[in-house]
């Protein structure tokens, strides 16, 4: 019976706005349920929750119908602390004025199997998400962020490593107007690790895309399946243990996927393949400092650039352990005279003749494409199992790039502003993006979610 005890007494709280939602949200247990009812509640933000729910009876928090939360002072609209086994859901968050000070418009702290979904964030001055302490097992998935004037969308940890986010999902969110300078659309701090962001539709951001950081030698974080376009520096950044794969990088002024040494010398198995970059104003790909460094490599991409710069090698920046292979490259290639690692670590591409209708941004090979059939199908090429559309590849023959030609027309999302439609593929298999095989290639440590049960909300970084 006193197991039962916690369930027998969870609450069921009905909110309309005009409640006072601080005082009656601010203290949950584990079964509870708060059901706003449709409306704005304007509050002196931030609303507070914490709460300690379990896997048989977790904590809900949701809206029902149109739901705003809206922070009309303070510095965030909402504050969720020390919670465990929460979810929240269909809620839209936002600053009720964005010249407010230091004003998010979610702020999460430590937490343990948290799923945030469906909901809205922005506009806001600053962060549209900020994550930080002891943060395992979080997933955020289907929500909006936007119009943030001087913030990050989504940023996670703290910049000395002091806390992080594992094994956590970021999956199939919608973030663009993303304002300010030197601000992101997704940005992992040092110490982050066995995260996955995957699916993902990032555009008008006016400094980077993705960036994914040291690990402190934890496990790789993986970015993947996802959109990223009109970014103002680079679209993605692999400064520390990464898979990178499968994603869509068009439209940057400036590089569409850099990868180097991290400020805190611990970048080593940077693993960059079947990625599709079109369009930017400085090289496609660029590599730095990766000589003398352990597991990286840059294979099976496409870089369309046919008048601008396709792939650098900055001077010394890659020796003959790397592996570098089958990038079909239109621009410049620079860097690479001396490399004698493999073969054939590029072959010059058609460019916009490679795809299917890059004016409509369809990147998806052309009948006669360059790409077809040409990748390297090595396990050390780390080719994935599926596509950027979730479609299976050919393992022993793979296309270069994010997607893999299976007929005339592009058979699954065609890019565009909203959320990606990962089931517009009909014949989408069931493991879909993120159950790559890496080219036979084992993938633990590399993907697995290795769930660690958390006490007192703390736990122990892998090393």
């Amino acid at each position: 019976m006193i197991l039962l005890l916690p369930v027998a007494f969870a609450l069921d709280i009905t909110l309309n706005p005009g409640d006072d939602i601080i005082t009656a949200t601010s203290a949950l247990g584990p079964g509870d349920v708060v059901t706003f009812n449709p409306g704005t509640y304007s509050i002196a933000g931030p609303v507070t929750w914490t709460g300690l729910g379990t896997e048989a009876a977790p904590i809900t928090i949701k809206g029902d119908g149109d739901v705003v939360i809206e922070a009309t002072s303070g510095w965030a609209a909402a504050y969720v602390t020390e919670v465990a086994w929460m979810t929240i859901r269909g809620i839209h968050f936002r600053g009720a004025d964005t010249s407010v000070d230091d004003h998010d418009a979610l702020v999460i702290s430590g937490a343990d199997h948290l799923t945030v979904e469906d909901c809205e964030f922005g506009p806001a001055l600053d962060d549209g998400v900020s994550i930080g302490g002891a943060v395992n097992a979080l997933s955020f998935r289907n929500n909006h962020v936007h119009d943030l004037a001087d913030g990050n969308g989504v940023v996670v940890g703290c910049w000395d490593a002091s806390c992080w986010a594992q094994d956590s999902t970021f999956e199939g969110n919608w973030i663009h107007d993303v304002g300010g300078d030197y601000h992101y659309g997704v940005y992992f701090s040092p110490g982050s690790q066995g995260n996955t962001v995957r699916d993902n539709v990032i555009y008008q951001v006016t400094y980077g895309g993705v960036l994914v950081g040291s690990t402190e030698y934890g496990d790789p974080n993986v970015v993947e399946g996802n959109a990223i376009w009109n970014v103002a520096s680079y679209g993605i950044g692999a400064y520390g243990p990464s898979l990178v794969r499968n994603n869509v990088v068009f439209n940057i002024t400036g590089k569409g996927i850099i990868s180097g040494q991290n400020d805190r010398g611990t970048t080593e198995n940077v693993v960059i393949s079947h990625n599709t970059v079109v369009d930017t104003t400085d090289y496609g790909i660029q590599v730095e400092g990766w000589a003398g460094l352990a597991g990286m490599v840059l294979a099976n991409n496409v870089v369309a650039n046919p008048t601008g710069l396709g792939l650098n090698a900055a001077s010394g920046a890659v020796d003959d352990t790397a592996y570098i292979s089958h990038n079909v490259v239109s621009g410049l290639v620079s860097g690479l005279l001396q490399y004698a690692g493999t073969a054939d670590p590029y072959f010059p591409g058609g460019g916009q003749t490679d795809f299917e209708d890059p004016a409509s941004w369809s990147f998806y090979p052309s009948g006669d494409s360059t790409l077809r059939d040409l990748g390297d199908p090595a396990s050390a090429a780390w080719v994935p199992t599926v596509d950027f559309n979730g479609a299976s590849r050919d393992g022993d023959s793979p296309d270069v790039g994010a997607y893999e030609y299976d007929g005339e027309g592009n058979p699954g999302w065609l890019i565009a502003e909203g959320f990606k439609d990962v089931d517009a593929l009909s014949d989408r298999p069931d493991d879909t993006v993120g159950g790559g095989c890496c080219g036979g290639k084992s993938t633990e440590g590399a993907e697995a979610l290795l769930l660690f049960p958390l006490f007192a909300l703390g736990f122990r970084r892998r090393r």
